[in-house]
């Protein structure tokens, strides 16, 4: 009999660690490590500080918003002062990260063609990893995205 807190390798929106979901943030409640894996740290290579925050959604892409931090641009210059680092879990308690993690850069960044960066609207990039990374680790997982033919109500 298999657990809830087993999935597939390959099954999007899952992890091998069951998340405690709440209904809001109060004082930056700490998670169970690893339960949102397809969460990547985006970080400044010269600082190792965080920038921001992406989703994985393939073993070789994840998106990110926030493109006013970077003015739009996907020079190299641009890709270059970037880290990203998957499957990492920040212990507030200990002060450090748990189990390993990776580091990895960006071959592309591809910003989406109708960014206005004045209204911020299609605020949204791909990222093109500089390397796969393993789907079978259990801190490393993607996230779900929807199917192209959905529709939102305007």
């Amino acid at each position: 009999m298999l657990s809830k807190h087993v999935r597939s390798p390959i099954q999007c929106g899952c992890a091998f660690y069951q998340p405690v979901i709440r209904t809001r943030i109060v004082g930056g409640i700490e998670r169970i490590p690893h339960s949102w894996p397809w969460i990547v740290s985006i970080r400044l290579a010269s600082t190792n500080s965080p920038f921001c925050g992406g989703s994985l959604i393939t073993d070789r892409y994840c998106f990110y918003d926030e493109l006013k931090k970077t003015g739009g641009k996907t020079t190299a210059a641009i890709r270059s002062k970037y880290i990203f680092v998957i499957g990492a879990h920040y212990s507030t308690e200990k002060n450090t990260y748990l189990n390993s993690h990776l580091h990895v850069s960006a071959n592309l960044i591809i910003i989406h063609p109708q960014y206005d960066t004045n209204t911020k609207i299609n605020d949204i990039a791909l990222i093109e990893l500089n390397r796969s990374v393993d789907l079978t680790d259990k801190t490393i997982g993607f996230i779900c995205l929807p199917m192209p033919t959905l529709r939102y109500p305007k």
